[in-house]
């Protein structure tokens, strides 16, 4: 395999930077390889231009990491030209463009896209593009994530930690890990496991609570619940994944538990104001509950639409009584 003379990485995750380029090195394990980062919104100093033309006196591979390269002024590609010609066996030089894609595009600026060594990294193939995570690419990257740490999941639940899942792989590898560790030795994942994450997703499950408190609220409130579940997609497992959590943080909330719970000082006072007026006994029909409605759409008691009527009928009749 013919190592690249230089590398483009053109994607707004740095995580999933770092671990392609992790992989690409991992392809060179005869090599020795010692990073340096440079930063393009920073001026860079003389120290990167030396690392870039000259080799280690020891051998040792120098792999030269510069990001945030969407920063840098015009001038600096085309002084770069000089600095790429030449196959440099203990360089490589690894360009981060970090830039959010627009419209599932990633946007080159045409400065570099003029530069004779762009051309040559699109036609040897030199350039790695990803536009990071998305709604799309999250069940994939959970699976792969579940056969690799030997745990199983179900689609239903799958679709659950997609719904709350961040599209960051920093904070989503950091959840994951969270979740690892409660699960334990126990091969498959359940949904009441999910709990233990934070919800990224734009369902405000509290706002939910309060409503269903609030008379007159209610037909308001059941007719935004349908809405969701009918406008397609899977919103019914989703939807208990993340009742379950906001009943298990106002769980902890009322049992003196509050010090793992993590929320703005406001919002935590509130979610506590509401887990004391609910009382414990109210908090433990909730889960329940949403085992109950689990139970009949897996049976096939129930439909999803049907079972998240009866679910939400009994929380508004529970919490006005």
């Amino acid at each position: 395999m013919n190592r690249p003379g230089f590398t483009f990485c053109i994607c707004p995750d740095l995580s999933l930077i770092q671990d392609y380029i992790q992989r690409q090195l991992d392809n060179f394990p005869h090599k020795k390889w010692n990073k340096k980062i440079f930063w393009g919104d920073e001026p860079l100093s003389d120290n990167f231009w030396s690392a870039l033309s000259q080799p280690d006196l020891f051998g040792t591979g120098q792999v030269i990491i510069l990001r945030r390269c969407e920063q840098l002024p015009a001038d600096f590609w085309s002084d770069l030209s000089r600095y790429l010609k030449g196959f440099k066996a203990c360089i490589w030089p690894f360009f981060c463009l970090e830039k959010n894609w627009e419209r599932g595009k990633p946007k080159i600026p045409k400065v570099i896209e003029k530069q004779k060594y762009w051309d040559i990294a699109k036609k040897k193939g030199w350039i790695w593009q990803n536009p990071g995570l998305t709604r799309a690419s999250l069940p994939d990257y959970i699976t792969k994530w579940a056969k690799r740490h030997g745990k199983k999941i179900t689609p239903q639940v799958l679709n659950v930690m997609v719904s709350l899942a961040p599209e960051d792989s920093t904070t989503l590898n950091n959840e994951l890990k969270k979740l690892e560790l409660y699960v334990g030795q126990r091969e498959h994942i359940e949904l009441v496991d999910l709990a233990v994450l934070n919800s990224y997703a734009d369902i405000d499950i509290f706002a939910f609570f309060k409503g269903v408190q609030t008379k007159g609220q209610d037909i308001k409130l059941w007719s935004k619940v349908l809405r969701e579940q009918q406008s397609g997609g899977d919103f019914f497992f989703p939807f208990l994944g993340l009742l379950v959590r906001e009943a298990r943080i106002l769980w902890q909330l009322v049992t003196g538990d509050e010090k793992h719970v993590s929320l703005y000082p406001k919002l935590k006072s509130q979610k506590k104001s509401m887990a004391q007026k609910l009382g414990l006994k109210k908090l433990s029909l909730i889960f329940d509950l949403a085992l109950e409605a689990e139970v009949n759409v897996k049976t096939g008691q129930y439909t999803a639409e049907q079972a998240l009527e009866i679910l939400t009928a009994k929380l508004i009749d529970y919490f006005h009584n």
